[in-house]
């Protein structure tokens, strides 16, 4: 998958975006795979026309300093919901699903996803289903059901335009994520997502990715030294034990 040659025409703005989205998802009043499709169409467009410093200065400038995920929305009504995603060196996710269809477009770096399927049997196990990366120019399409966590694989910031098929806002009661750990089916809360994320990190060994999340959002700092302690005090436990 190729990206498109830019014509580097710098025209892009937030309010233009939303308008456009929201333009493309009422002129396709067909199936909701094909409101995602002309979504995913427009913002192949709007890459190949936009020089990627210029949408990088306008999306910044934009969102709060310090952003946690809710800062980061843009956007937000009924129809569709624009974020823009910057995420931290080798940052790792928690297994989530977000109920509503996305399109990805990452503007720097790489972003690793790792797409799940439930199996229905006793314990509700989660089975990898395939590895994708998407790189700069690229659009990950996922449907609403998808369940799926992410990972910046790369020593500096993957920055990614994500929009989605509704409002991020009014879903939280239906969404899911899982414990990295036990797989556990879990209620979404933001708060749970962003621990189960940091010890994804802490359970690897990932230093890089929880020293990165603290610079990038320094109020988690008591979080990530709670997760980190927690998990000294379990395996000083363990080898105790043996």
């Amino acid at each position: 998958m190729s990206a498109p040659t830019k014509q580097n025409e710098n025209t892009f703005t937030v309010e233009g975006f939303v308008q456009d989205v929201k333009e493309a998802i009422h002129a396709s009043p067909g199936s909701v795979k094909e409101q995602q499709q002309a979504v995913k169409d427009l913002m192949t467009k709007v890459y190949a026309e936009n020089s990627t410093d210029s949408m990088i200065e306008v999306l910044n400038d934009a969102t709060p300093p310090g952003a946690s995920i809710s800062e980061m929305i843009l956007h937000a009504d009924d129809d569709t919901t624009v974020l823009w995603a910057q995420i931290p060196p080798r940052f790792q996710s928690a297994v989530h699903d977000h109920s509503i269809w996305a399109n990805i477009l990452p503007l720097t770096g790489s972003e690793k996803n790792i797409i799940f399927e439930e199996d229905n049997s006793p314990g509700n196990k989660l089975n990898v289903v395939k590895e994708v990366v998407v790189h700069p120019g690229e659009i990950l399409k996922l449907p609403a059901d998808a369940i799926h966590c992410i990972e910046n694989t790369s020593d500096f910031p993957a920055r990614a335009l994500h929009v989605y098929g509704g409002n991020f806002k009014t879903i939280d009661h239906e969404r899911t994520y899982w414990s990295w750990k036990t797989k556990e089916k879990l209620p979404f809360s933001q708060p749970g997502l962003i621990k189960e994320c940091v010890t994804r990190m802490a359970d690897s060994g990932n230093e890089v990715g929880l020293d990165a999340i603290v610079k990038a959002i320094p109020k988690l700092e008591p979080l990530v030294e709670q997760v980190k302690g927690s998990m000294k005090q379990q395996l000083n436990g363990t080898e105790t034990a043996q």
